[in-house]
């Protein structure tokens, strides 16, 4: 309690804090002690109906990441720098070559951040271009820019508050950029930032309101032509509507207007009357938001039809258009705005995740039609936000889900595509005939699905990617993920010009940021690769498992629980456990009714205390499965090892990569990999340098870690003969390092890391060394590349961030070369048999497991016990 100068003295606070509120500060004064204080020492009270800013999900949930200053300086120079020059980086390597651009050519340029933020970007942008101008105008005889660029200091730490340059960067915020984000308090951040790098004293802050945008990049048009045949894909408008509608005759004409409109806002000086200058380019511009108000709605039924019909199909998609496309004549011909306004609201909210942003869609050629005009943005650069697949739809809504497929990705599908993906794709389709991108995404831009819908789709349009880096850590603490950077090009590259991919010089890029190849193609998933790998078993909760001491309680109190109670080893017990079994224990009740897995009483009632509960909070469709059993149990897998008494299993998500020999009787996790096969030769190709080089090729990665994919990697990496050489190898290798991770109590992890350690110099990883050597060589010469033994030149060598006892790097791009060849040789080979005809895989795989039954049949092997 406070005595009572302390409480007059919080009374006099409280009072100052409400605005003079005496009732709200009696009802604070209990509250006192525990109120925060601002830097004014008052307490921090938030009134009704006013304005804070706190932390919200919004962010997270639009995949927002902010973006270090350095970072964004370098993606934008490297975007920009072909811009400023006729003849320059696109054209030659040679510096001494290229040809800067004048002055008027520079404050030509349309430069744009699609999610821009807080405008490190643009404000980035305003630096590098400023910087440009300022040498184009002392080119051009300007005294005050030869002075400046003639005096020999250190220009760095007072550019910011140099007249000159100030001014080189007004004009380029005024005449280049322009910048749009979801978030309306982010574009008021944008405006704060760009006038913050362009501020003088003596003048108003740069007008911008024409340049900067709330909105939804992702939703709106990008051509007039989508207006004009109110559909996404006006090809297909054109086939659904008959000639073109009355009111799209004038579109054009009018977006001129428009244009024309916007570009006296620009020319309009500040003189000697700044405030009434700037009223009156706030005039024009919400005159031209009036007069293309019509437009904007006509556009607006055309995405919001897309929007809400895109879960619908192809007769969905023709259905919204044609009502669209209606309502839109209706409200031409003096009828039906209010209706047409109404459902206009209605579809653009279908299936909105609540909290999420109101959907204020962008259609760029009325927003901005003096850059569209000139066919689209010079250049796009930015960190658009990143979302996982997975997250999407919880995010966005399954409608937008859905629009980003049909209207965006050109229906070009995957399951956990990023939501960077989306923007790379809309980033593209703004851009004009010389168009230039720079732009920073997770790393799994260039993997998987994501870079089948993006990069792939990009990439065969024609468009070079003329620089990248793959992957790196994200260069602040903000956020612990592993990014990759790219610039592209529209406009296409001389020969004599560079392309660069971490550092280093390319011929060309491919899609997945390697250096391209001499092989062009994707690898293809083959027939003699087929029903070998697997992914373990997703048991679908947690609360299967239980202690070891446990589980062998309750097998002590009745025996018949060891037919339901199993050892139960994951991805992490593999590679830190030094005998490679799993620690703990899970149930397994297999594919038995309740009333069969009720008679193991203890086992139940563990399942049912622990499994039922949380089956509960999953998804429909796991909640209407069999909660007693596994979700996913693998019957493929379960066939596949029946019979044999150790298979080959990998971590899937790993830097280690590297296989290991294990016993069956355990139930291996959904995140191992499980070769079906104990021949330690299988054991010596999985171990070598061509296979870890085929999987970095082709997986994903997951931050620093790969994501190793059986599909992908595996099923399309073509198997050599194994080799008697390679299988003495692979026993040597399993028996030496088996008997080295039990005398060092070290797992898979630990005991590569010591092999990939420079400085360790131990007798028995030296040794390990040499026979992972032996193994390289020996697969080399089961491929017939002899020619390659004696080039290998092993060592450690950097792989990302990290270091690894392997091959020389020239070797590496070799290795993939050879394999991407041969895969396509034998895809072509099985083709010509029949073996990816309709039917064939299956033929094959039920001839393969009939052949393994019968052979059961005769050793006695029990199947069932052989994986369980």
């Amino acid at each position: 309690p406070l005595d009572e100068a302390a409480e007059l003295e919080a009374t006099r606070k409280l009072l100052a804090a409400t605005g003079g509120d005496a009732e709200l500060a009696r009802r604070l004064l209990p509250f006192f002690g525990i109120l925060r204080e601002d830097l004014r020492g008052l307490p921090v009270v938030i009134l009704s109906g006013t304005l804070y800013v706190t932390e919200s999900a919004l962010r997270k949930n639009t995949g927002t990441h902010y973006t270090p200053r350095k970072l964004a300086e370098e993606v934008v120079a490297g975007a920009l720098e072909p811009l400023i020059y006729t003849v320059g980086p696109l054209q030659t390597a040679d510096r001494a070559e290229w040809k800067p651009k004048a002055s008027r050519e520079i404050l030509a340029l349309k430069v744009a951040d699609i999610a821009m933020g807080s405008a490190a970007f643009l404000v980035a942008a305003a630096r590098y271009l400023g910087d440009a101008l300022v040498e184009a105008w002392s080119r051009e005889g300007d005294e005050r820019a030869v002075a400046y660029l003639g005096e020999d200091r250190e220009r760095t730490a007072d550019a910011d508050a140099d007249p000159l340059v100030i001014e080189a960067r007004r004009q380029i915020i005024e005449h280049c950029l322009y910048g749009a984000d979801i978030n309306p308090m982010a574009v008021e951040m944008a405006k704060l930032s760009l006038w913050l790098v362009s501020m003088d004293p003596a003048r108003p802050f740069t007008f911008v309101d024409d340049r900067l945008v709330a909105g939804d990049s992702l939703l709106g048009i990008t051509s007039l032509e989508q207006l004009e045949y109110m559909h996404m894909d006006p090809a297909k408008g054109r086939q659904i509507h008959e000639g073109i509608f009355d009111w799209t005759a004038g579109v054009r004409s009018k977006v001129a207007e428009l244009a024309e409109s916007r570009r006296r806002i620009a020319e309009i000086e500040l003189g000697d009357d700044p405030i009434a200058a700037l009223a009156k380019k706030r005039a024009l511009l919400a005159d031209a938001e009036v007069a293309s108000g019509r437009l904007r709605l006509f556009a607006d039924l055309a995405v919001g039809a897309a929007l809400a019909y895109a879960g619908k199909g192809e007769r969905g998609l023709r259905a919204g258009s044609e009502r669209a496309a209606k309502l839109a004549n209706d409200v031409y011909e003096g009828r039906g705005e209010v209706e047409a306004r109404d459902i206009r609201r209605e579809w653009l909210a279908a299936d909105q995740v609540e909290g999420s942003f109101d959907r204020q869609p962008i259609h760029w050629p009325l927003i901005f039609p003096e850059v569209f005009e000139g066919g689209g943005f010079d250049a796009v650069i930015g960190n658009p936000p990143f979302l996982g697949g997975f997250k999407l739809r919880p995010a966005l809504g399954l409608a937008y889900r859905e629009y980003l497929s049909t209207s965006i990705a050109n229906n070009v599908r995957g399951t956990n595509t990023d939501l960077v993906a989306y923007f790379v794709l809309r980033i593209h389709g703004l851009l004009g005939w010389r168009g230039q991108t720079g732009v920073i995404a997770t790393n799994t831009l260039a993997q998987g699905d994501t870079r089948q819908v993006g990069l792939d789709q990009i990439v065969a349009s024609g468009v070079t990617i003329r620089g990248a880096i793959k992957s790196r850590p994200w260069p602040s603490k903000s956020a612990m993920l592993e990014y990759c950077a790219i610039w592209t090009s529209v406009f296409s590259l001389d020969d004599e010009a560079k392309r660069i991919v971490d550092g280093v010089v390319a011929r060309s890029i491919s899609a997945s940021l390697n250096p391209e190849s001499r092989v062009s193609g994707k690898p293809k998933r083959l027939a003699g690769s087929a029903d070998i790998s697997y992914q373990g078993i997703d048991v679908g909760g947690i609360g299967f498992t239980m202690e070891r001491n446990l589980a062998l309680g309750m097998i002590d109190r009745d025996p018949r629980n060891q037919e339901v109670l199993l050892p139960y080893l994951n991805g992490q017990e593999l590679n830190a456990s030094p005998d490679s079994v799993g620690k703990r224990w899970v149930v397994n009740f297999h594919d038995w009714p309740e009333e069969k897995a009720k008679t193991y009483s203890e086992p139940y009632d563990h399942a049912i205390r622990l499994v039922m509960p949380e089956r509960a909070t999953k998804s429909e469709a796991v909640r209407r499965a069999p909660w007693w059993q596994y979700w996913r149990r693998r019957p493929n897998l379960h066939d596949a090892v029946a019979g044999l008494r150790h298979v080959i299993a990998i971590t899937l998500v790993s830097k280690v990569v590297m296989p290991v020999m294990v016993p069956t009787g355990q139930i291996f996790s959904h995140a191992l990999g499980i070769f079906a096969t104990d021949d330690p030769a299988m054991l010596a190709l999985l171990s070598s340098a061509p296979h870890y080089w085929w999987a970095r090729s082709q997986a994903s990665s997951m931050k620093a870690d790969l994501r190793y994919t059986p599909s992908d990697v595996f099923e399309t990496l073509p198997l050599p003969g194994l080799t008697q050489e390679m299988r003495d190898f692979g026993d040597h290798l399993n028996t030496f390092r088996r008997n080295l991770m039990l005398s060092r109590h070290a797992g898979l992890t630990a005991t590569y890391n010591l092999v990939n350690d420079p400085k360790c110099k131990d007798e028995d990883i030296v040794e390990l060394r040499r026979i992972h050597r032996a193994i390289d060589e020996a697969v080399c010469r089961a491929y017939g590349w002899d020619d390659l033994v004696d080039k290998l030149d092993h060592g450690h060598h950097p792989v990302g961030r990290e270091i690894r006892y392997t091959v020389r790097p020239g070797v590496q791009r070799e290795l993939v070369d050879r394999l991407l060849e041969l895969n396509h040789e034998r895809y072509a080979d099985e083709v010509a048999k029949g073996l990816h005809d309709k039917g064939a895989k299956k033929g094959a795989r039920a001839a393969r497991s009939t052949s393994k039954k019968s052979a059961q049949a005769k050793g006695g092997d029990d199947s069932e016990n052989a994986l369980f």
